[in-house]
């Protein structure tokens, strides 16, 4: 196969994808395919789907099909279905929880029952004793901020791997903080626009979490 340079064309992004055939823990073997593809934004509040309609974007003819990543659904579909020409694999459907990152943490806390707040604030109050007080996570917000904050969120990915083991997002989830320049570029740009923010938890182990965050 040819090498493939990526191409951005109104949301779309021209590459080769990778499906790993495993059985559990076990790769079998890879594939290459050359697709078009997209990931849906939570911002763009596209309405959830009935059906598996091709894409109105015109299928290039080196390309072997669309891949498209967090298409919101009304049901659940067939794992393999086939629609006019295509086949129409649907990797995994679950239902995806978000919260509204412009709210404040108290605005947050508003929408779990009494009980629930109390259990979440006598755990903050834990873990800040145990902390001795000390400032144990940190928010970060500019491209600069951003820039360490992927230096250390991949010293933790790197640290398990060393240690021969992965972390939950890129053993389960196959969705660890990508360490690729074009990752690196598009972080920070989203960082100079006010559109992403990184969380890191620092305790006897390193909690991180990274947020597309309409400001």
């Amino acid at each position: 196969m040819n090498t493939i340079k990526e191409e951005t064309r109104n949301f779309w992004e021209y590459r080769q994808v990778t499906f790993k055939f495993q059985l559990s823990d076990i790769s079998l073997f890879k594939v290459n395919l050359a697709l078009q593809i997209r990931d849906i934004s939570l911002t763009e509040h596209l309405a959830a789907v009935e059906d598996l309609i091709p894409p109105s974007e015109t299928c290039r003819s080196d390309s072997q099909g669309y891949a498209i990543r967090s298409l919101p659904v009304k049901k659940l579909f067939p794992t393999i279905t086939k629609k006019n020409n295509f086949y129409c694999y649907v990797q995994k459907q679950y239902q995806h929880c978000y919260i509204d990152m412009q709210l404040s943490f108290d605005e947050y806390k508003q929408k779990f029952s009494s009980k629930s707040r109390s259990t979440m604030n006598r755990k903050l109050n834990k873990f800040e004793e145990y902390c001795e007080k000390k400032n144990s996570w940190r928010v970060y917000k500019s491209a600069e901020e951003m820039l360490v904050f992927h230096r250390l969120a991949r010293q933790v990915s790197n640290a398990f791997f060393t240690a021969g083991e992965m972390t939950y997002q890129e053993k389960l989830l196959d969705a660890g903080i990508p360490d690729s320049p074009r990752f690196v570029k598009e972080m920070t740009a989203l960082a100079a626009d006010q559109q992403v923010r990184g969380y890191i938890l620092f305790n006897d182990t390193v909690s991180v979490l990274i947020c597309i965050a309409p400001s």
